[in-house]
């Protein structure tokens, strides 16, 4: 995220200064593990490292701009329709670290057309299928994150501020519409 500030140049705020010089960059990687039992029951777990802050292009962030999130879910896959877990996240969707107990419940009415994808407290989306190329979703998406500023100096009084972390959180109302393309 890059800021814009007008007379950029005239700002003595030290948190201004840097979001102005800096913004604020996200880099980071996920995996995700999706292990069966048996035809009924299954285990999720999903990693994700992020560097988070005010580190500039092409700049190796500091380590302690790290942050990582762990979640992992134990099921039930009922039928092919239904599919229920339970399990526990460490995350910064809430702005700050935070352990939260997760639910994953997802649904498909017996004519497919429609459905529910939600992964609690994270996000739910109610499905309809248009057809086989053609899927609209309408929901909610909990997004957050923490950003540790360490290129924070006051010019007046030459104190830089390290120790400094920017959390933000949101709840995001979603309407999607996805559609598959056909190349020949």
């Amino acid at each position: 995220s890059n800021y814009q500030i007008n007379d950029a140049g005239g700002l003595t705020h030290p948190l201004l200064n840097t979001l102005a010089n800096n913004g604020l960059r996200t880099s980071g990687i996920n995996a995700t593990i999706f292990k069966p039992f048996n035809e009924y029951w299954f285990t999720i777990v999903q990693v994700s490292g992020d560097f988070n802050g005010d580190y500039k292009i092409g700049e190796l962030p500091a380590g302690n701009q790290g942050k990582y999130s762990v979640s992992a879910l134990y099921g039930k896959k009922k039928h092919d329709r239904m599919q229920l877990a339970f399990g526990v996240s460490r995350t910064y969707r809430a702005g700050g670290q935070a352990y939260f107990p997760i639910v994953m419940y997802n649904y498909t009415a017996p004519n497919k057309k429609w459905g529910v994808e939600a992964l609690l407290p994270a996000r739910a989306n109610f499905r309809y299928t248009i057809n086989a190329r053609n899927l609209l979703l309408a929901g909610f998406e909990l997004e957050g994150n923490a950003y540790r500023l360490n290129n924070m100096m006051d010019n007046n009084t030459a104190i830089v501020y390290n120790q400094l972390e920017l959390k933000r959180s949101e709840l995001r109302p979603r309407i999607t519409y996805e559609f598959g393309l056909r190349l020949h």
